[in-house]
């Protein structure tokens, strides 16, 4: 039997066998959806039994199963149980539930806590139905009235209940003495004189559910008249099972692992009032109150730190890295289990290509988590294969790269948007006609960023040629390409030369890019930007126009992809590919609308040449333009709360197949607090994590 329940131990056995014997037996046989039920049942009363256990109620589970349904389970006609609604089919209509029951006993007074048990999937309406309905039939049918015939009742279920107590006493499923309360008085008890009595400020009944299906990240608790429901992802379940419940209960206790809530675990402390035989509370006199337990203690400290507050640093464990000694990034650790959750960006097994978007409104703590990122590439860089050293272009529009902590930490290089030391017409590769190219390629962008018109953009074109045939630079002669480059102020001066010079759309883009000497006019002093990349370099965007932040983001991309496709494919070993550089542009909204052409090639082709692109933006709605569909590119997601949603990205990003799982997974993002955030893989696996922000890395003044 240890063998069929897959989980190894005489006390998973004993648990099964003490709570419902035939269905042990039955599991021989039984197909795997009975399996699963079965043992979602097994693993529910344990839970519950370990969230009463410290109550001075004496609690003791039952399988409904066999109290109330025994000819299902032994063959016996129907009239035979006791308690079977055979004997009061016109009173109790409707299905109830018949999976467990825990009766407690205390002071002469019986509580009934009714637990209903899905697993795999769970219609709730219908289970908050089926436990409410038990409650009713026991309490109002059987056990509640006070007349001969419920004296009668309450005896016999006394009687089921110490049968129960001595299979769990065989098996030595609870501490030795954990039932004297019951069985010192088991002959008041037999007389059937207690009464039935109500817990104050707790659930009249529970409904557990084990749910399948990587969208349940973690366990959620409520409670809905009177009913408390806890949904565990059913990665949950072994550990419910294969665990002693006595080694369950300690572990719940110590670390609440499960995420129950606090107030489903029920003890009182403050209650130390003497057993009073005979004395308890008529649920079916309304003029009796309900019996007051006293106020809960919290036995359990929550594992998760509240949203408002900031944990204690957290470091990245060497020792939980890649045992190959291949890059790794620490993203967070997993909600359900506390482990972590690694990035690989050069295991081409894992993800395709490096590219990655990470997602959240202001203050869900996506700057902490992109900051955390690109750290700890730094620090981790010398796993890269070959050990090489990898260039990080950060290109800041809110000025969040350029802090102090961040550019201690990283050994950050930060430019201005004031000569910036490269060149837009610099010539790279030896493609035909090149300097055409180069031209074209600078119309179409600054095209986009000003919104010019045709006849603008014929003549920046001409202006852009010229420039290149004064420096002695024939588009048709590759060994004039490698004289010095004109620079924007070269194109400037052809322009001022002109004849006639209208002052349009391109006089004033061209004005602003030279009043603000946004590039460096000295093509003596500058250099290649591929080359410039070295460590982690940022270019601070903040404060200038967004068309300016835009156009100068648009040419850097343009001039890297160029340079990029220079340096040819980056080295291969196995299954991991060399990476040389990321380019992270923050808040890629309002670039990402304006489509330039450089930010989808590079997406595209950027894997080949070890080149990943980082995305950090607010919306997972901005990733979709009326031309571009960027997220066709990108493999790893991180999602923090966000506000606005649509059910088709949901679908398509996190691979959901239906409607409850869209609508599950939107209300999961909507509802994360700070630096909490759902993680998708590049094998599209979902995972809910909390992150490891920036200021939890230590000794961050070491860099």
């Amino acid at each position: 039997y240890r063998d069929i329940l897959k989980h190894g131990s005489e006390e998973a056995v004993g648990e099964f066998n003490s709570f419902n014997g035939e269905w042990l037996l039955k599991m021989v046989t039984a197909r795997d959806t009975i399996r699963d039920e079965r043992q979602g049942i097994i693993g529910a009363w344990k839970l519950i039994s370990c969230l009463l256990s410290k109550s001075d109620i004496t609690w003791v589970p039952l399988s409904v199963a066999e109290m109330v349904r025994v000819s299902g389970n032994i063959g016996l006609k129907l009239s035979d149980s006791d308690f079977s609604r055979y004997h009061k089919k016109n009173d109790f209509k409707g299905k109830i539930s018949d999976d467990v029951l825990f009766a407690g006993f205390k002071d002469g007074r019986l509580y009934l806590l009714p637990v209903e048990v899905k697993t795999g999937s769970a219609n709730f309406k219908k289970a908050h139905g089926q436990a409410k309905a038990l409650r009713e039939y026991l309490v109002d049918g059987l056990f509640g009235p006070r007349t001969l015939e419920g004296k009668i009742y309450r005896s016999l279920f006394v009687r089921q209940i110490l049968m129960q107590i001595e299979k769990y006493e065989l098996y030595e499923v609870f501490p030795s003495d954990y039932f004297n309360g019951i069985l010192d008085y088991r002959e008041n008890w037999l007389r059937g004189e207690y009464f039935v009595s109500e817990l104050e400020d707790y659930p009249d009944s529970f409904v557990v559910a084990h749910l399948k299906g990587e969208t349940h990240f973690e366990t959620k608790c409520s409670t809905e008249d009177g009913i408390g429901r806890i949904e565990l992802p059913i990665s949950y379940l072994d550990s419910l099972l294969k665990t002693p419940r006595t080694a369950l209960q300690e572990r719940l206790e110590e670390e609440n692992y499960l995420n129950i809530r606090e107030d489903f675990f029920l003890g009182s402390q403050n209650d130390n009032t003497e057993p009073q035989e005979n004395q308890g509370v008529d649920v079916n006199n309304d003029s009796n109150p309900k019996l007051l337990l006293g106020e809960k203690e919290s036995l359990i400290q929550a594992l998760a730190t509240s949203s408002n507050e900031e944990p204690e640093e957290a470091s990245v464990d060497d020792s939980l890295a890649d045992p190959d000694g291949n890059l790794t990034v620490q993203f967070g650790t997993n909600v359900k289990d506390n482990e972590p959750v690694f990035w690989e960006p050069t295991n081409t097994s894992k993800v395709l290509n490096p590219n990655t978007a990470i997602i959240g409104t202001m203050g869900t703590g996506k700057t902490q988590f992109t900051k955390s990122l690109v750290t700890q590439l730094v620090r981790n860089q010398d796993r890269n294969v070959d050990g090489k050293p990898i260039g990080i272009l950060i290109l800041d529009y809110k000025a969040d790269y350029i802090k102090e902590d961040f550019v201690k930490a990283t050994n950050a290089k930060v430019l201005e948007l004031h000569k910036l030391p490269f060149n837009p017409f610099a010539l790279f590769g030896n493609k035909p006609m090149l300097p055409v190219h180069t031209a074209s390629q600078f119309r179409t962008t600054i095209t986009k960023a000003f919104g010019l018109g045709n006849k603008q953009q014929n003549k920046i074109n001409s202006l852009v040629l010229e420039a290149y045939e004064n420096e002695g630079i024939a588009r048709n002669d590759s060994g004039t390409w490698n004289k010095p480059a004109p620079t924007l102020n070269d194109v400037w001066r052809v322009f001022q030369a002109q004849d006639k010079v209208e002052e349009d759309s391109l006089y004033a883009a061209l004005d602003q890019l030279i009043t603000f000497e946004i590039f460096e006019p000295d093509n003596t002093k500058t250099q290649s930007l591929y080359d410039m990349i070295e460590g982690v370099t940022v270019i601070n965007l903040s404060g200038y126009d967004e068309i300016i932040q835009n156009l100068v983001v648009a040419l850097v991309l343009d001039i890297f992809f160029a340079q990029m496709h220079q340096k040819g494919s980056s080295k291969i070993e196995g299954a991991h590919r060399q990476l040389t550089k990321f380019i992270l542009v923050d808040e890629a909204d309002n670039f990402m609308k304006q489509e330039f052409p450089g930010l989808r090639k590079l997406l595209k082709e950027g894997r080949e040449f070890g080149v990943g692109t980082i995305l950090s933006t607010q919306e997972l709605t901005h990733f979709k333009t009326t031309n571009n569909d960027y997220s066709g590119y990108i493999l790893s997601w991180v999602v923090h709360k966000v506000s606005s949603i649509k059910s088709q990205d949901v679908k398509s990003l996190f691979n959901a197949s239906t409607k409850d799982e869209c609508d599950r997974l939107m209300s999961t993002i909507r509802e994360l607090d700070k630096h909490f955030s759902l993680y998708v893989d590049g094998e599209k696996h979902v995972s809910k994590i909390k992150d490891l922000a920036f200021w939890e890395l230590h000794n961050l003044q070491d860099g």
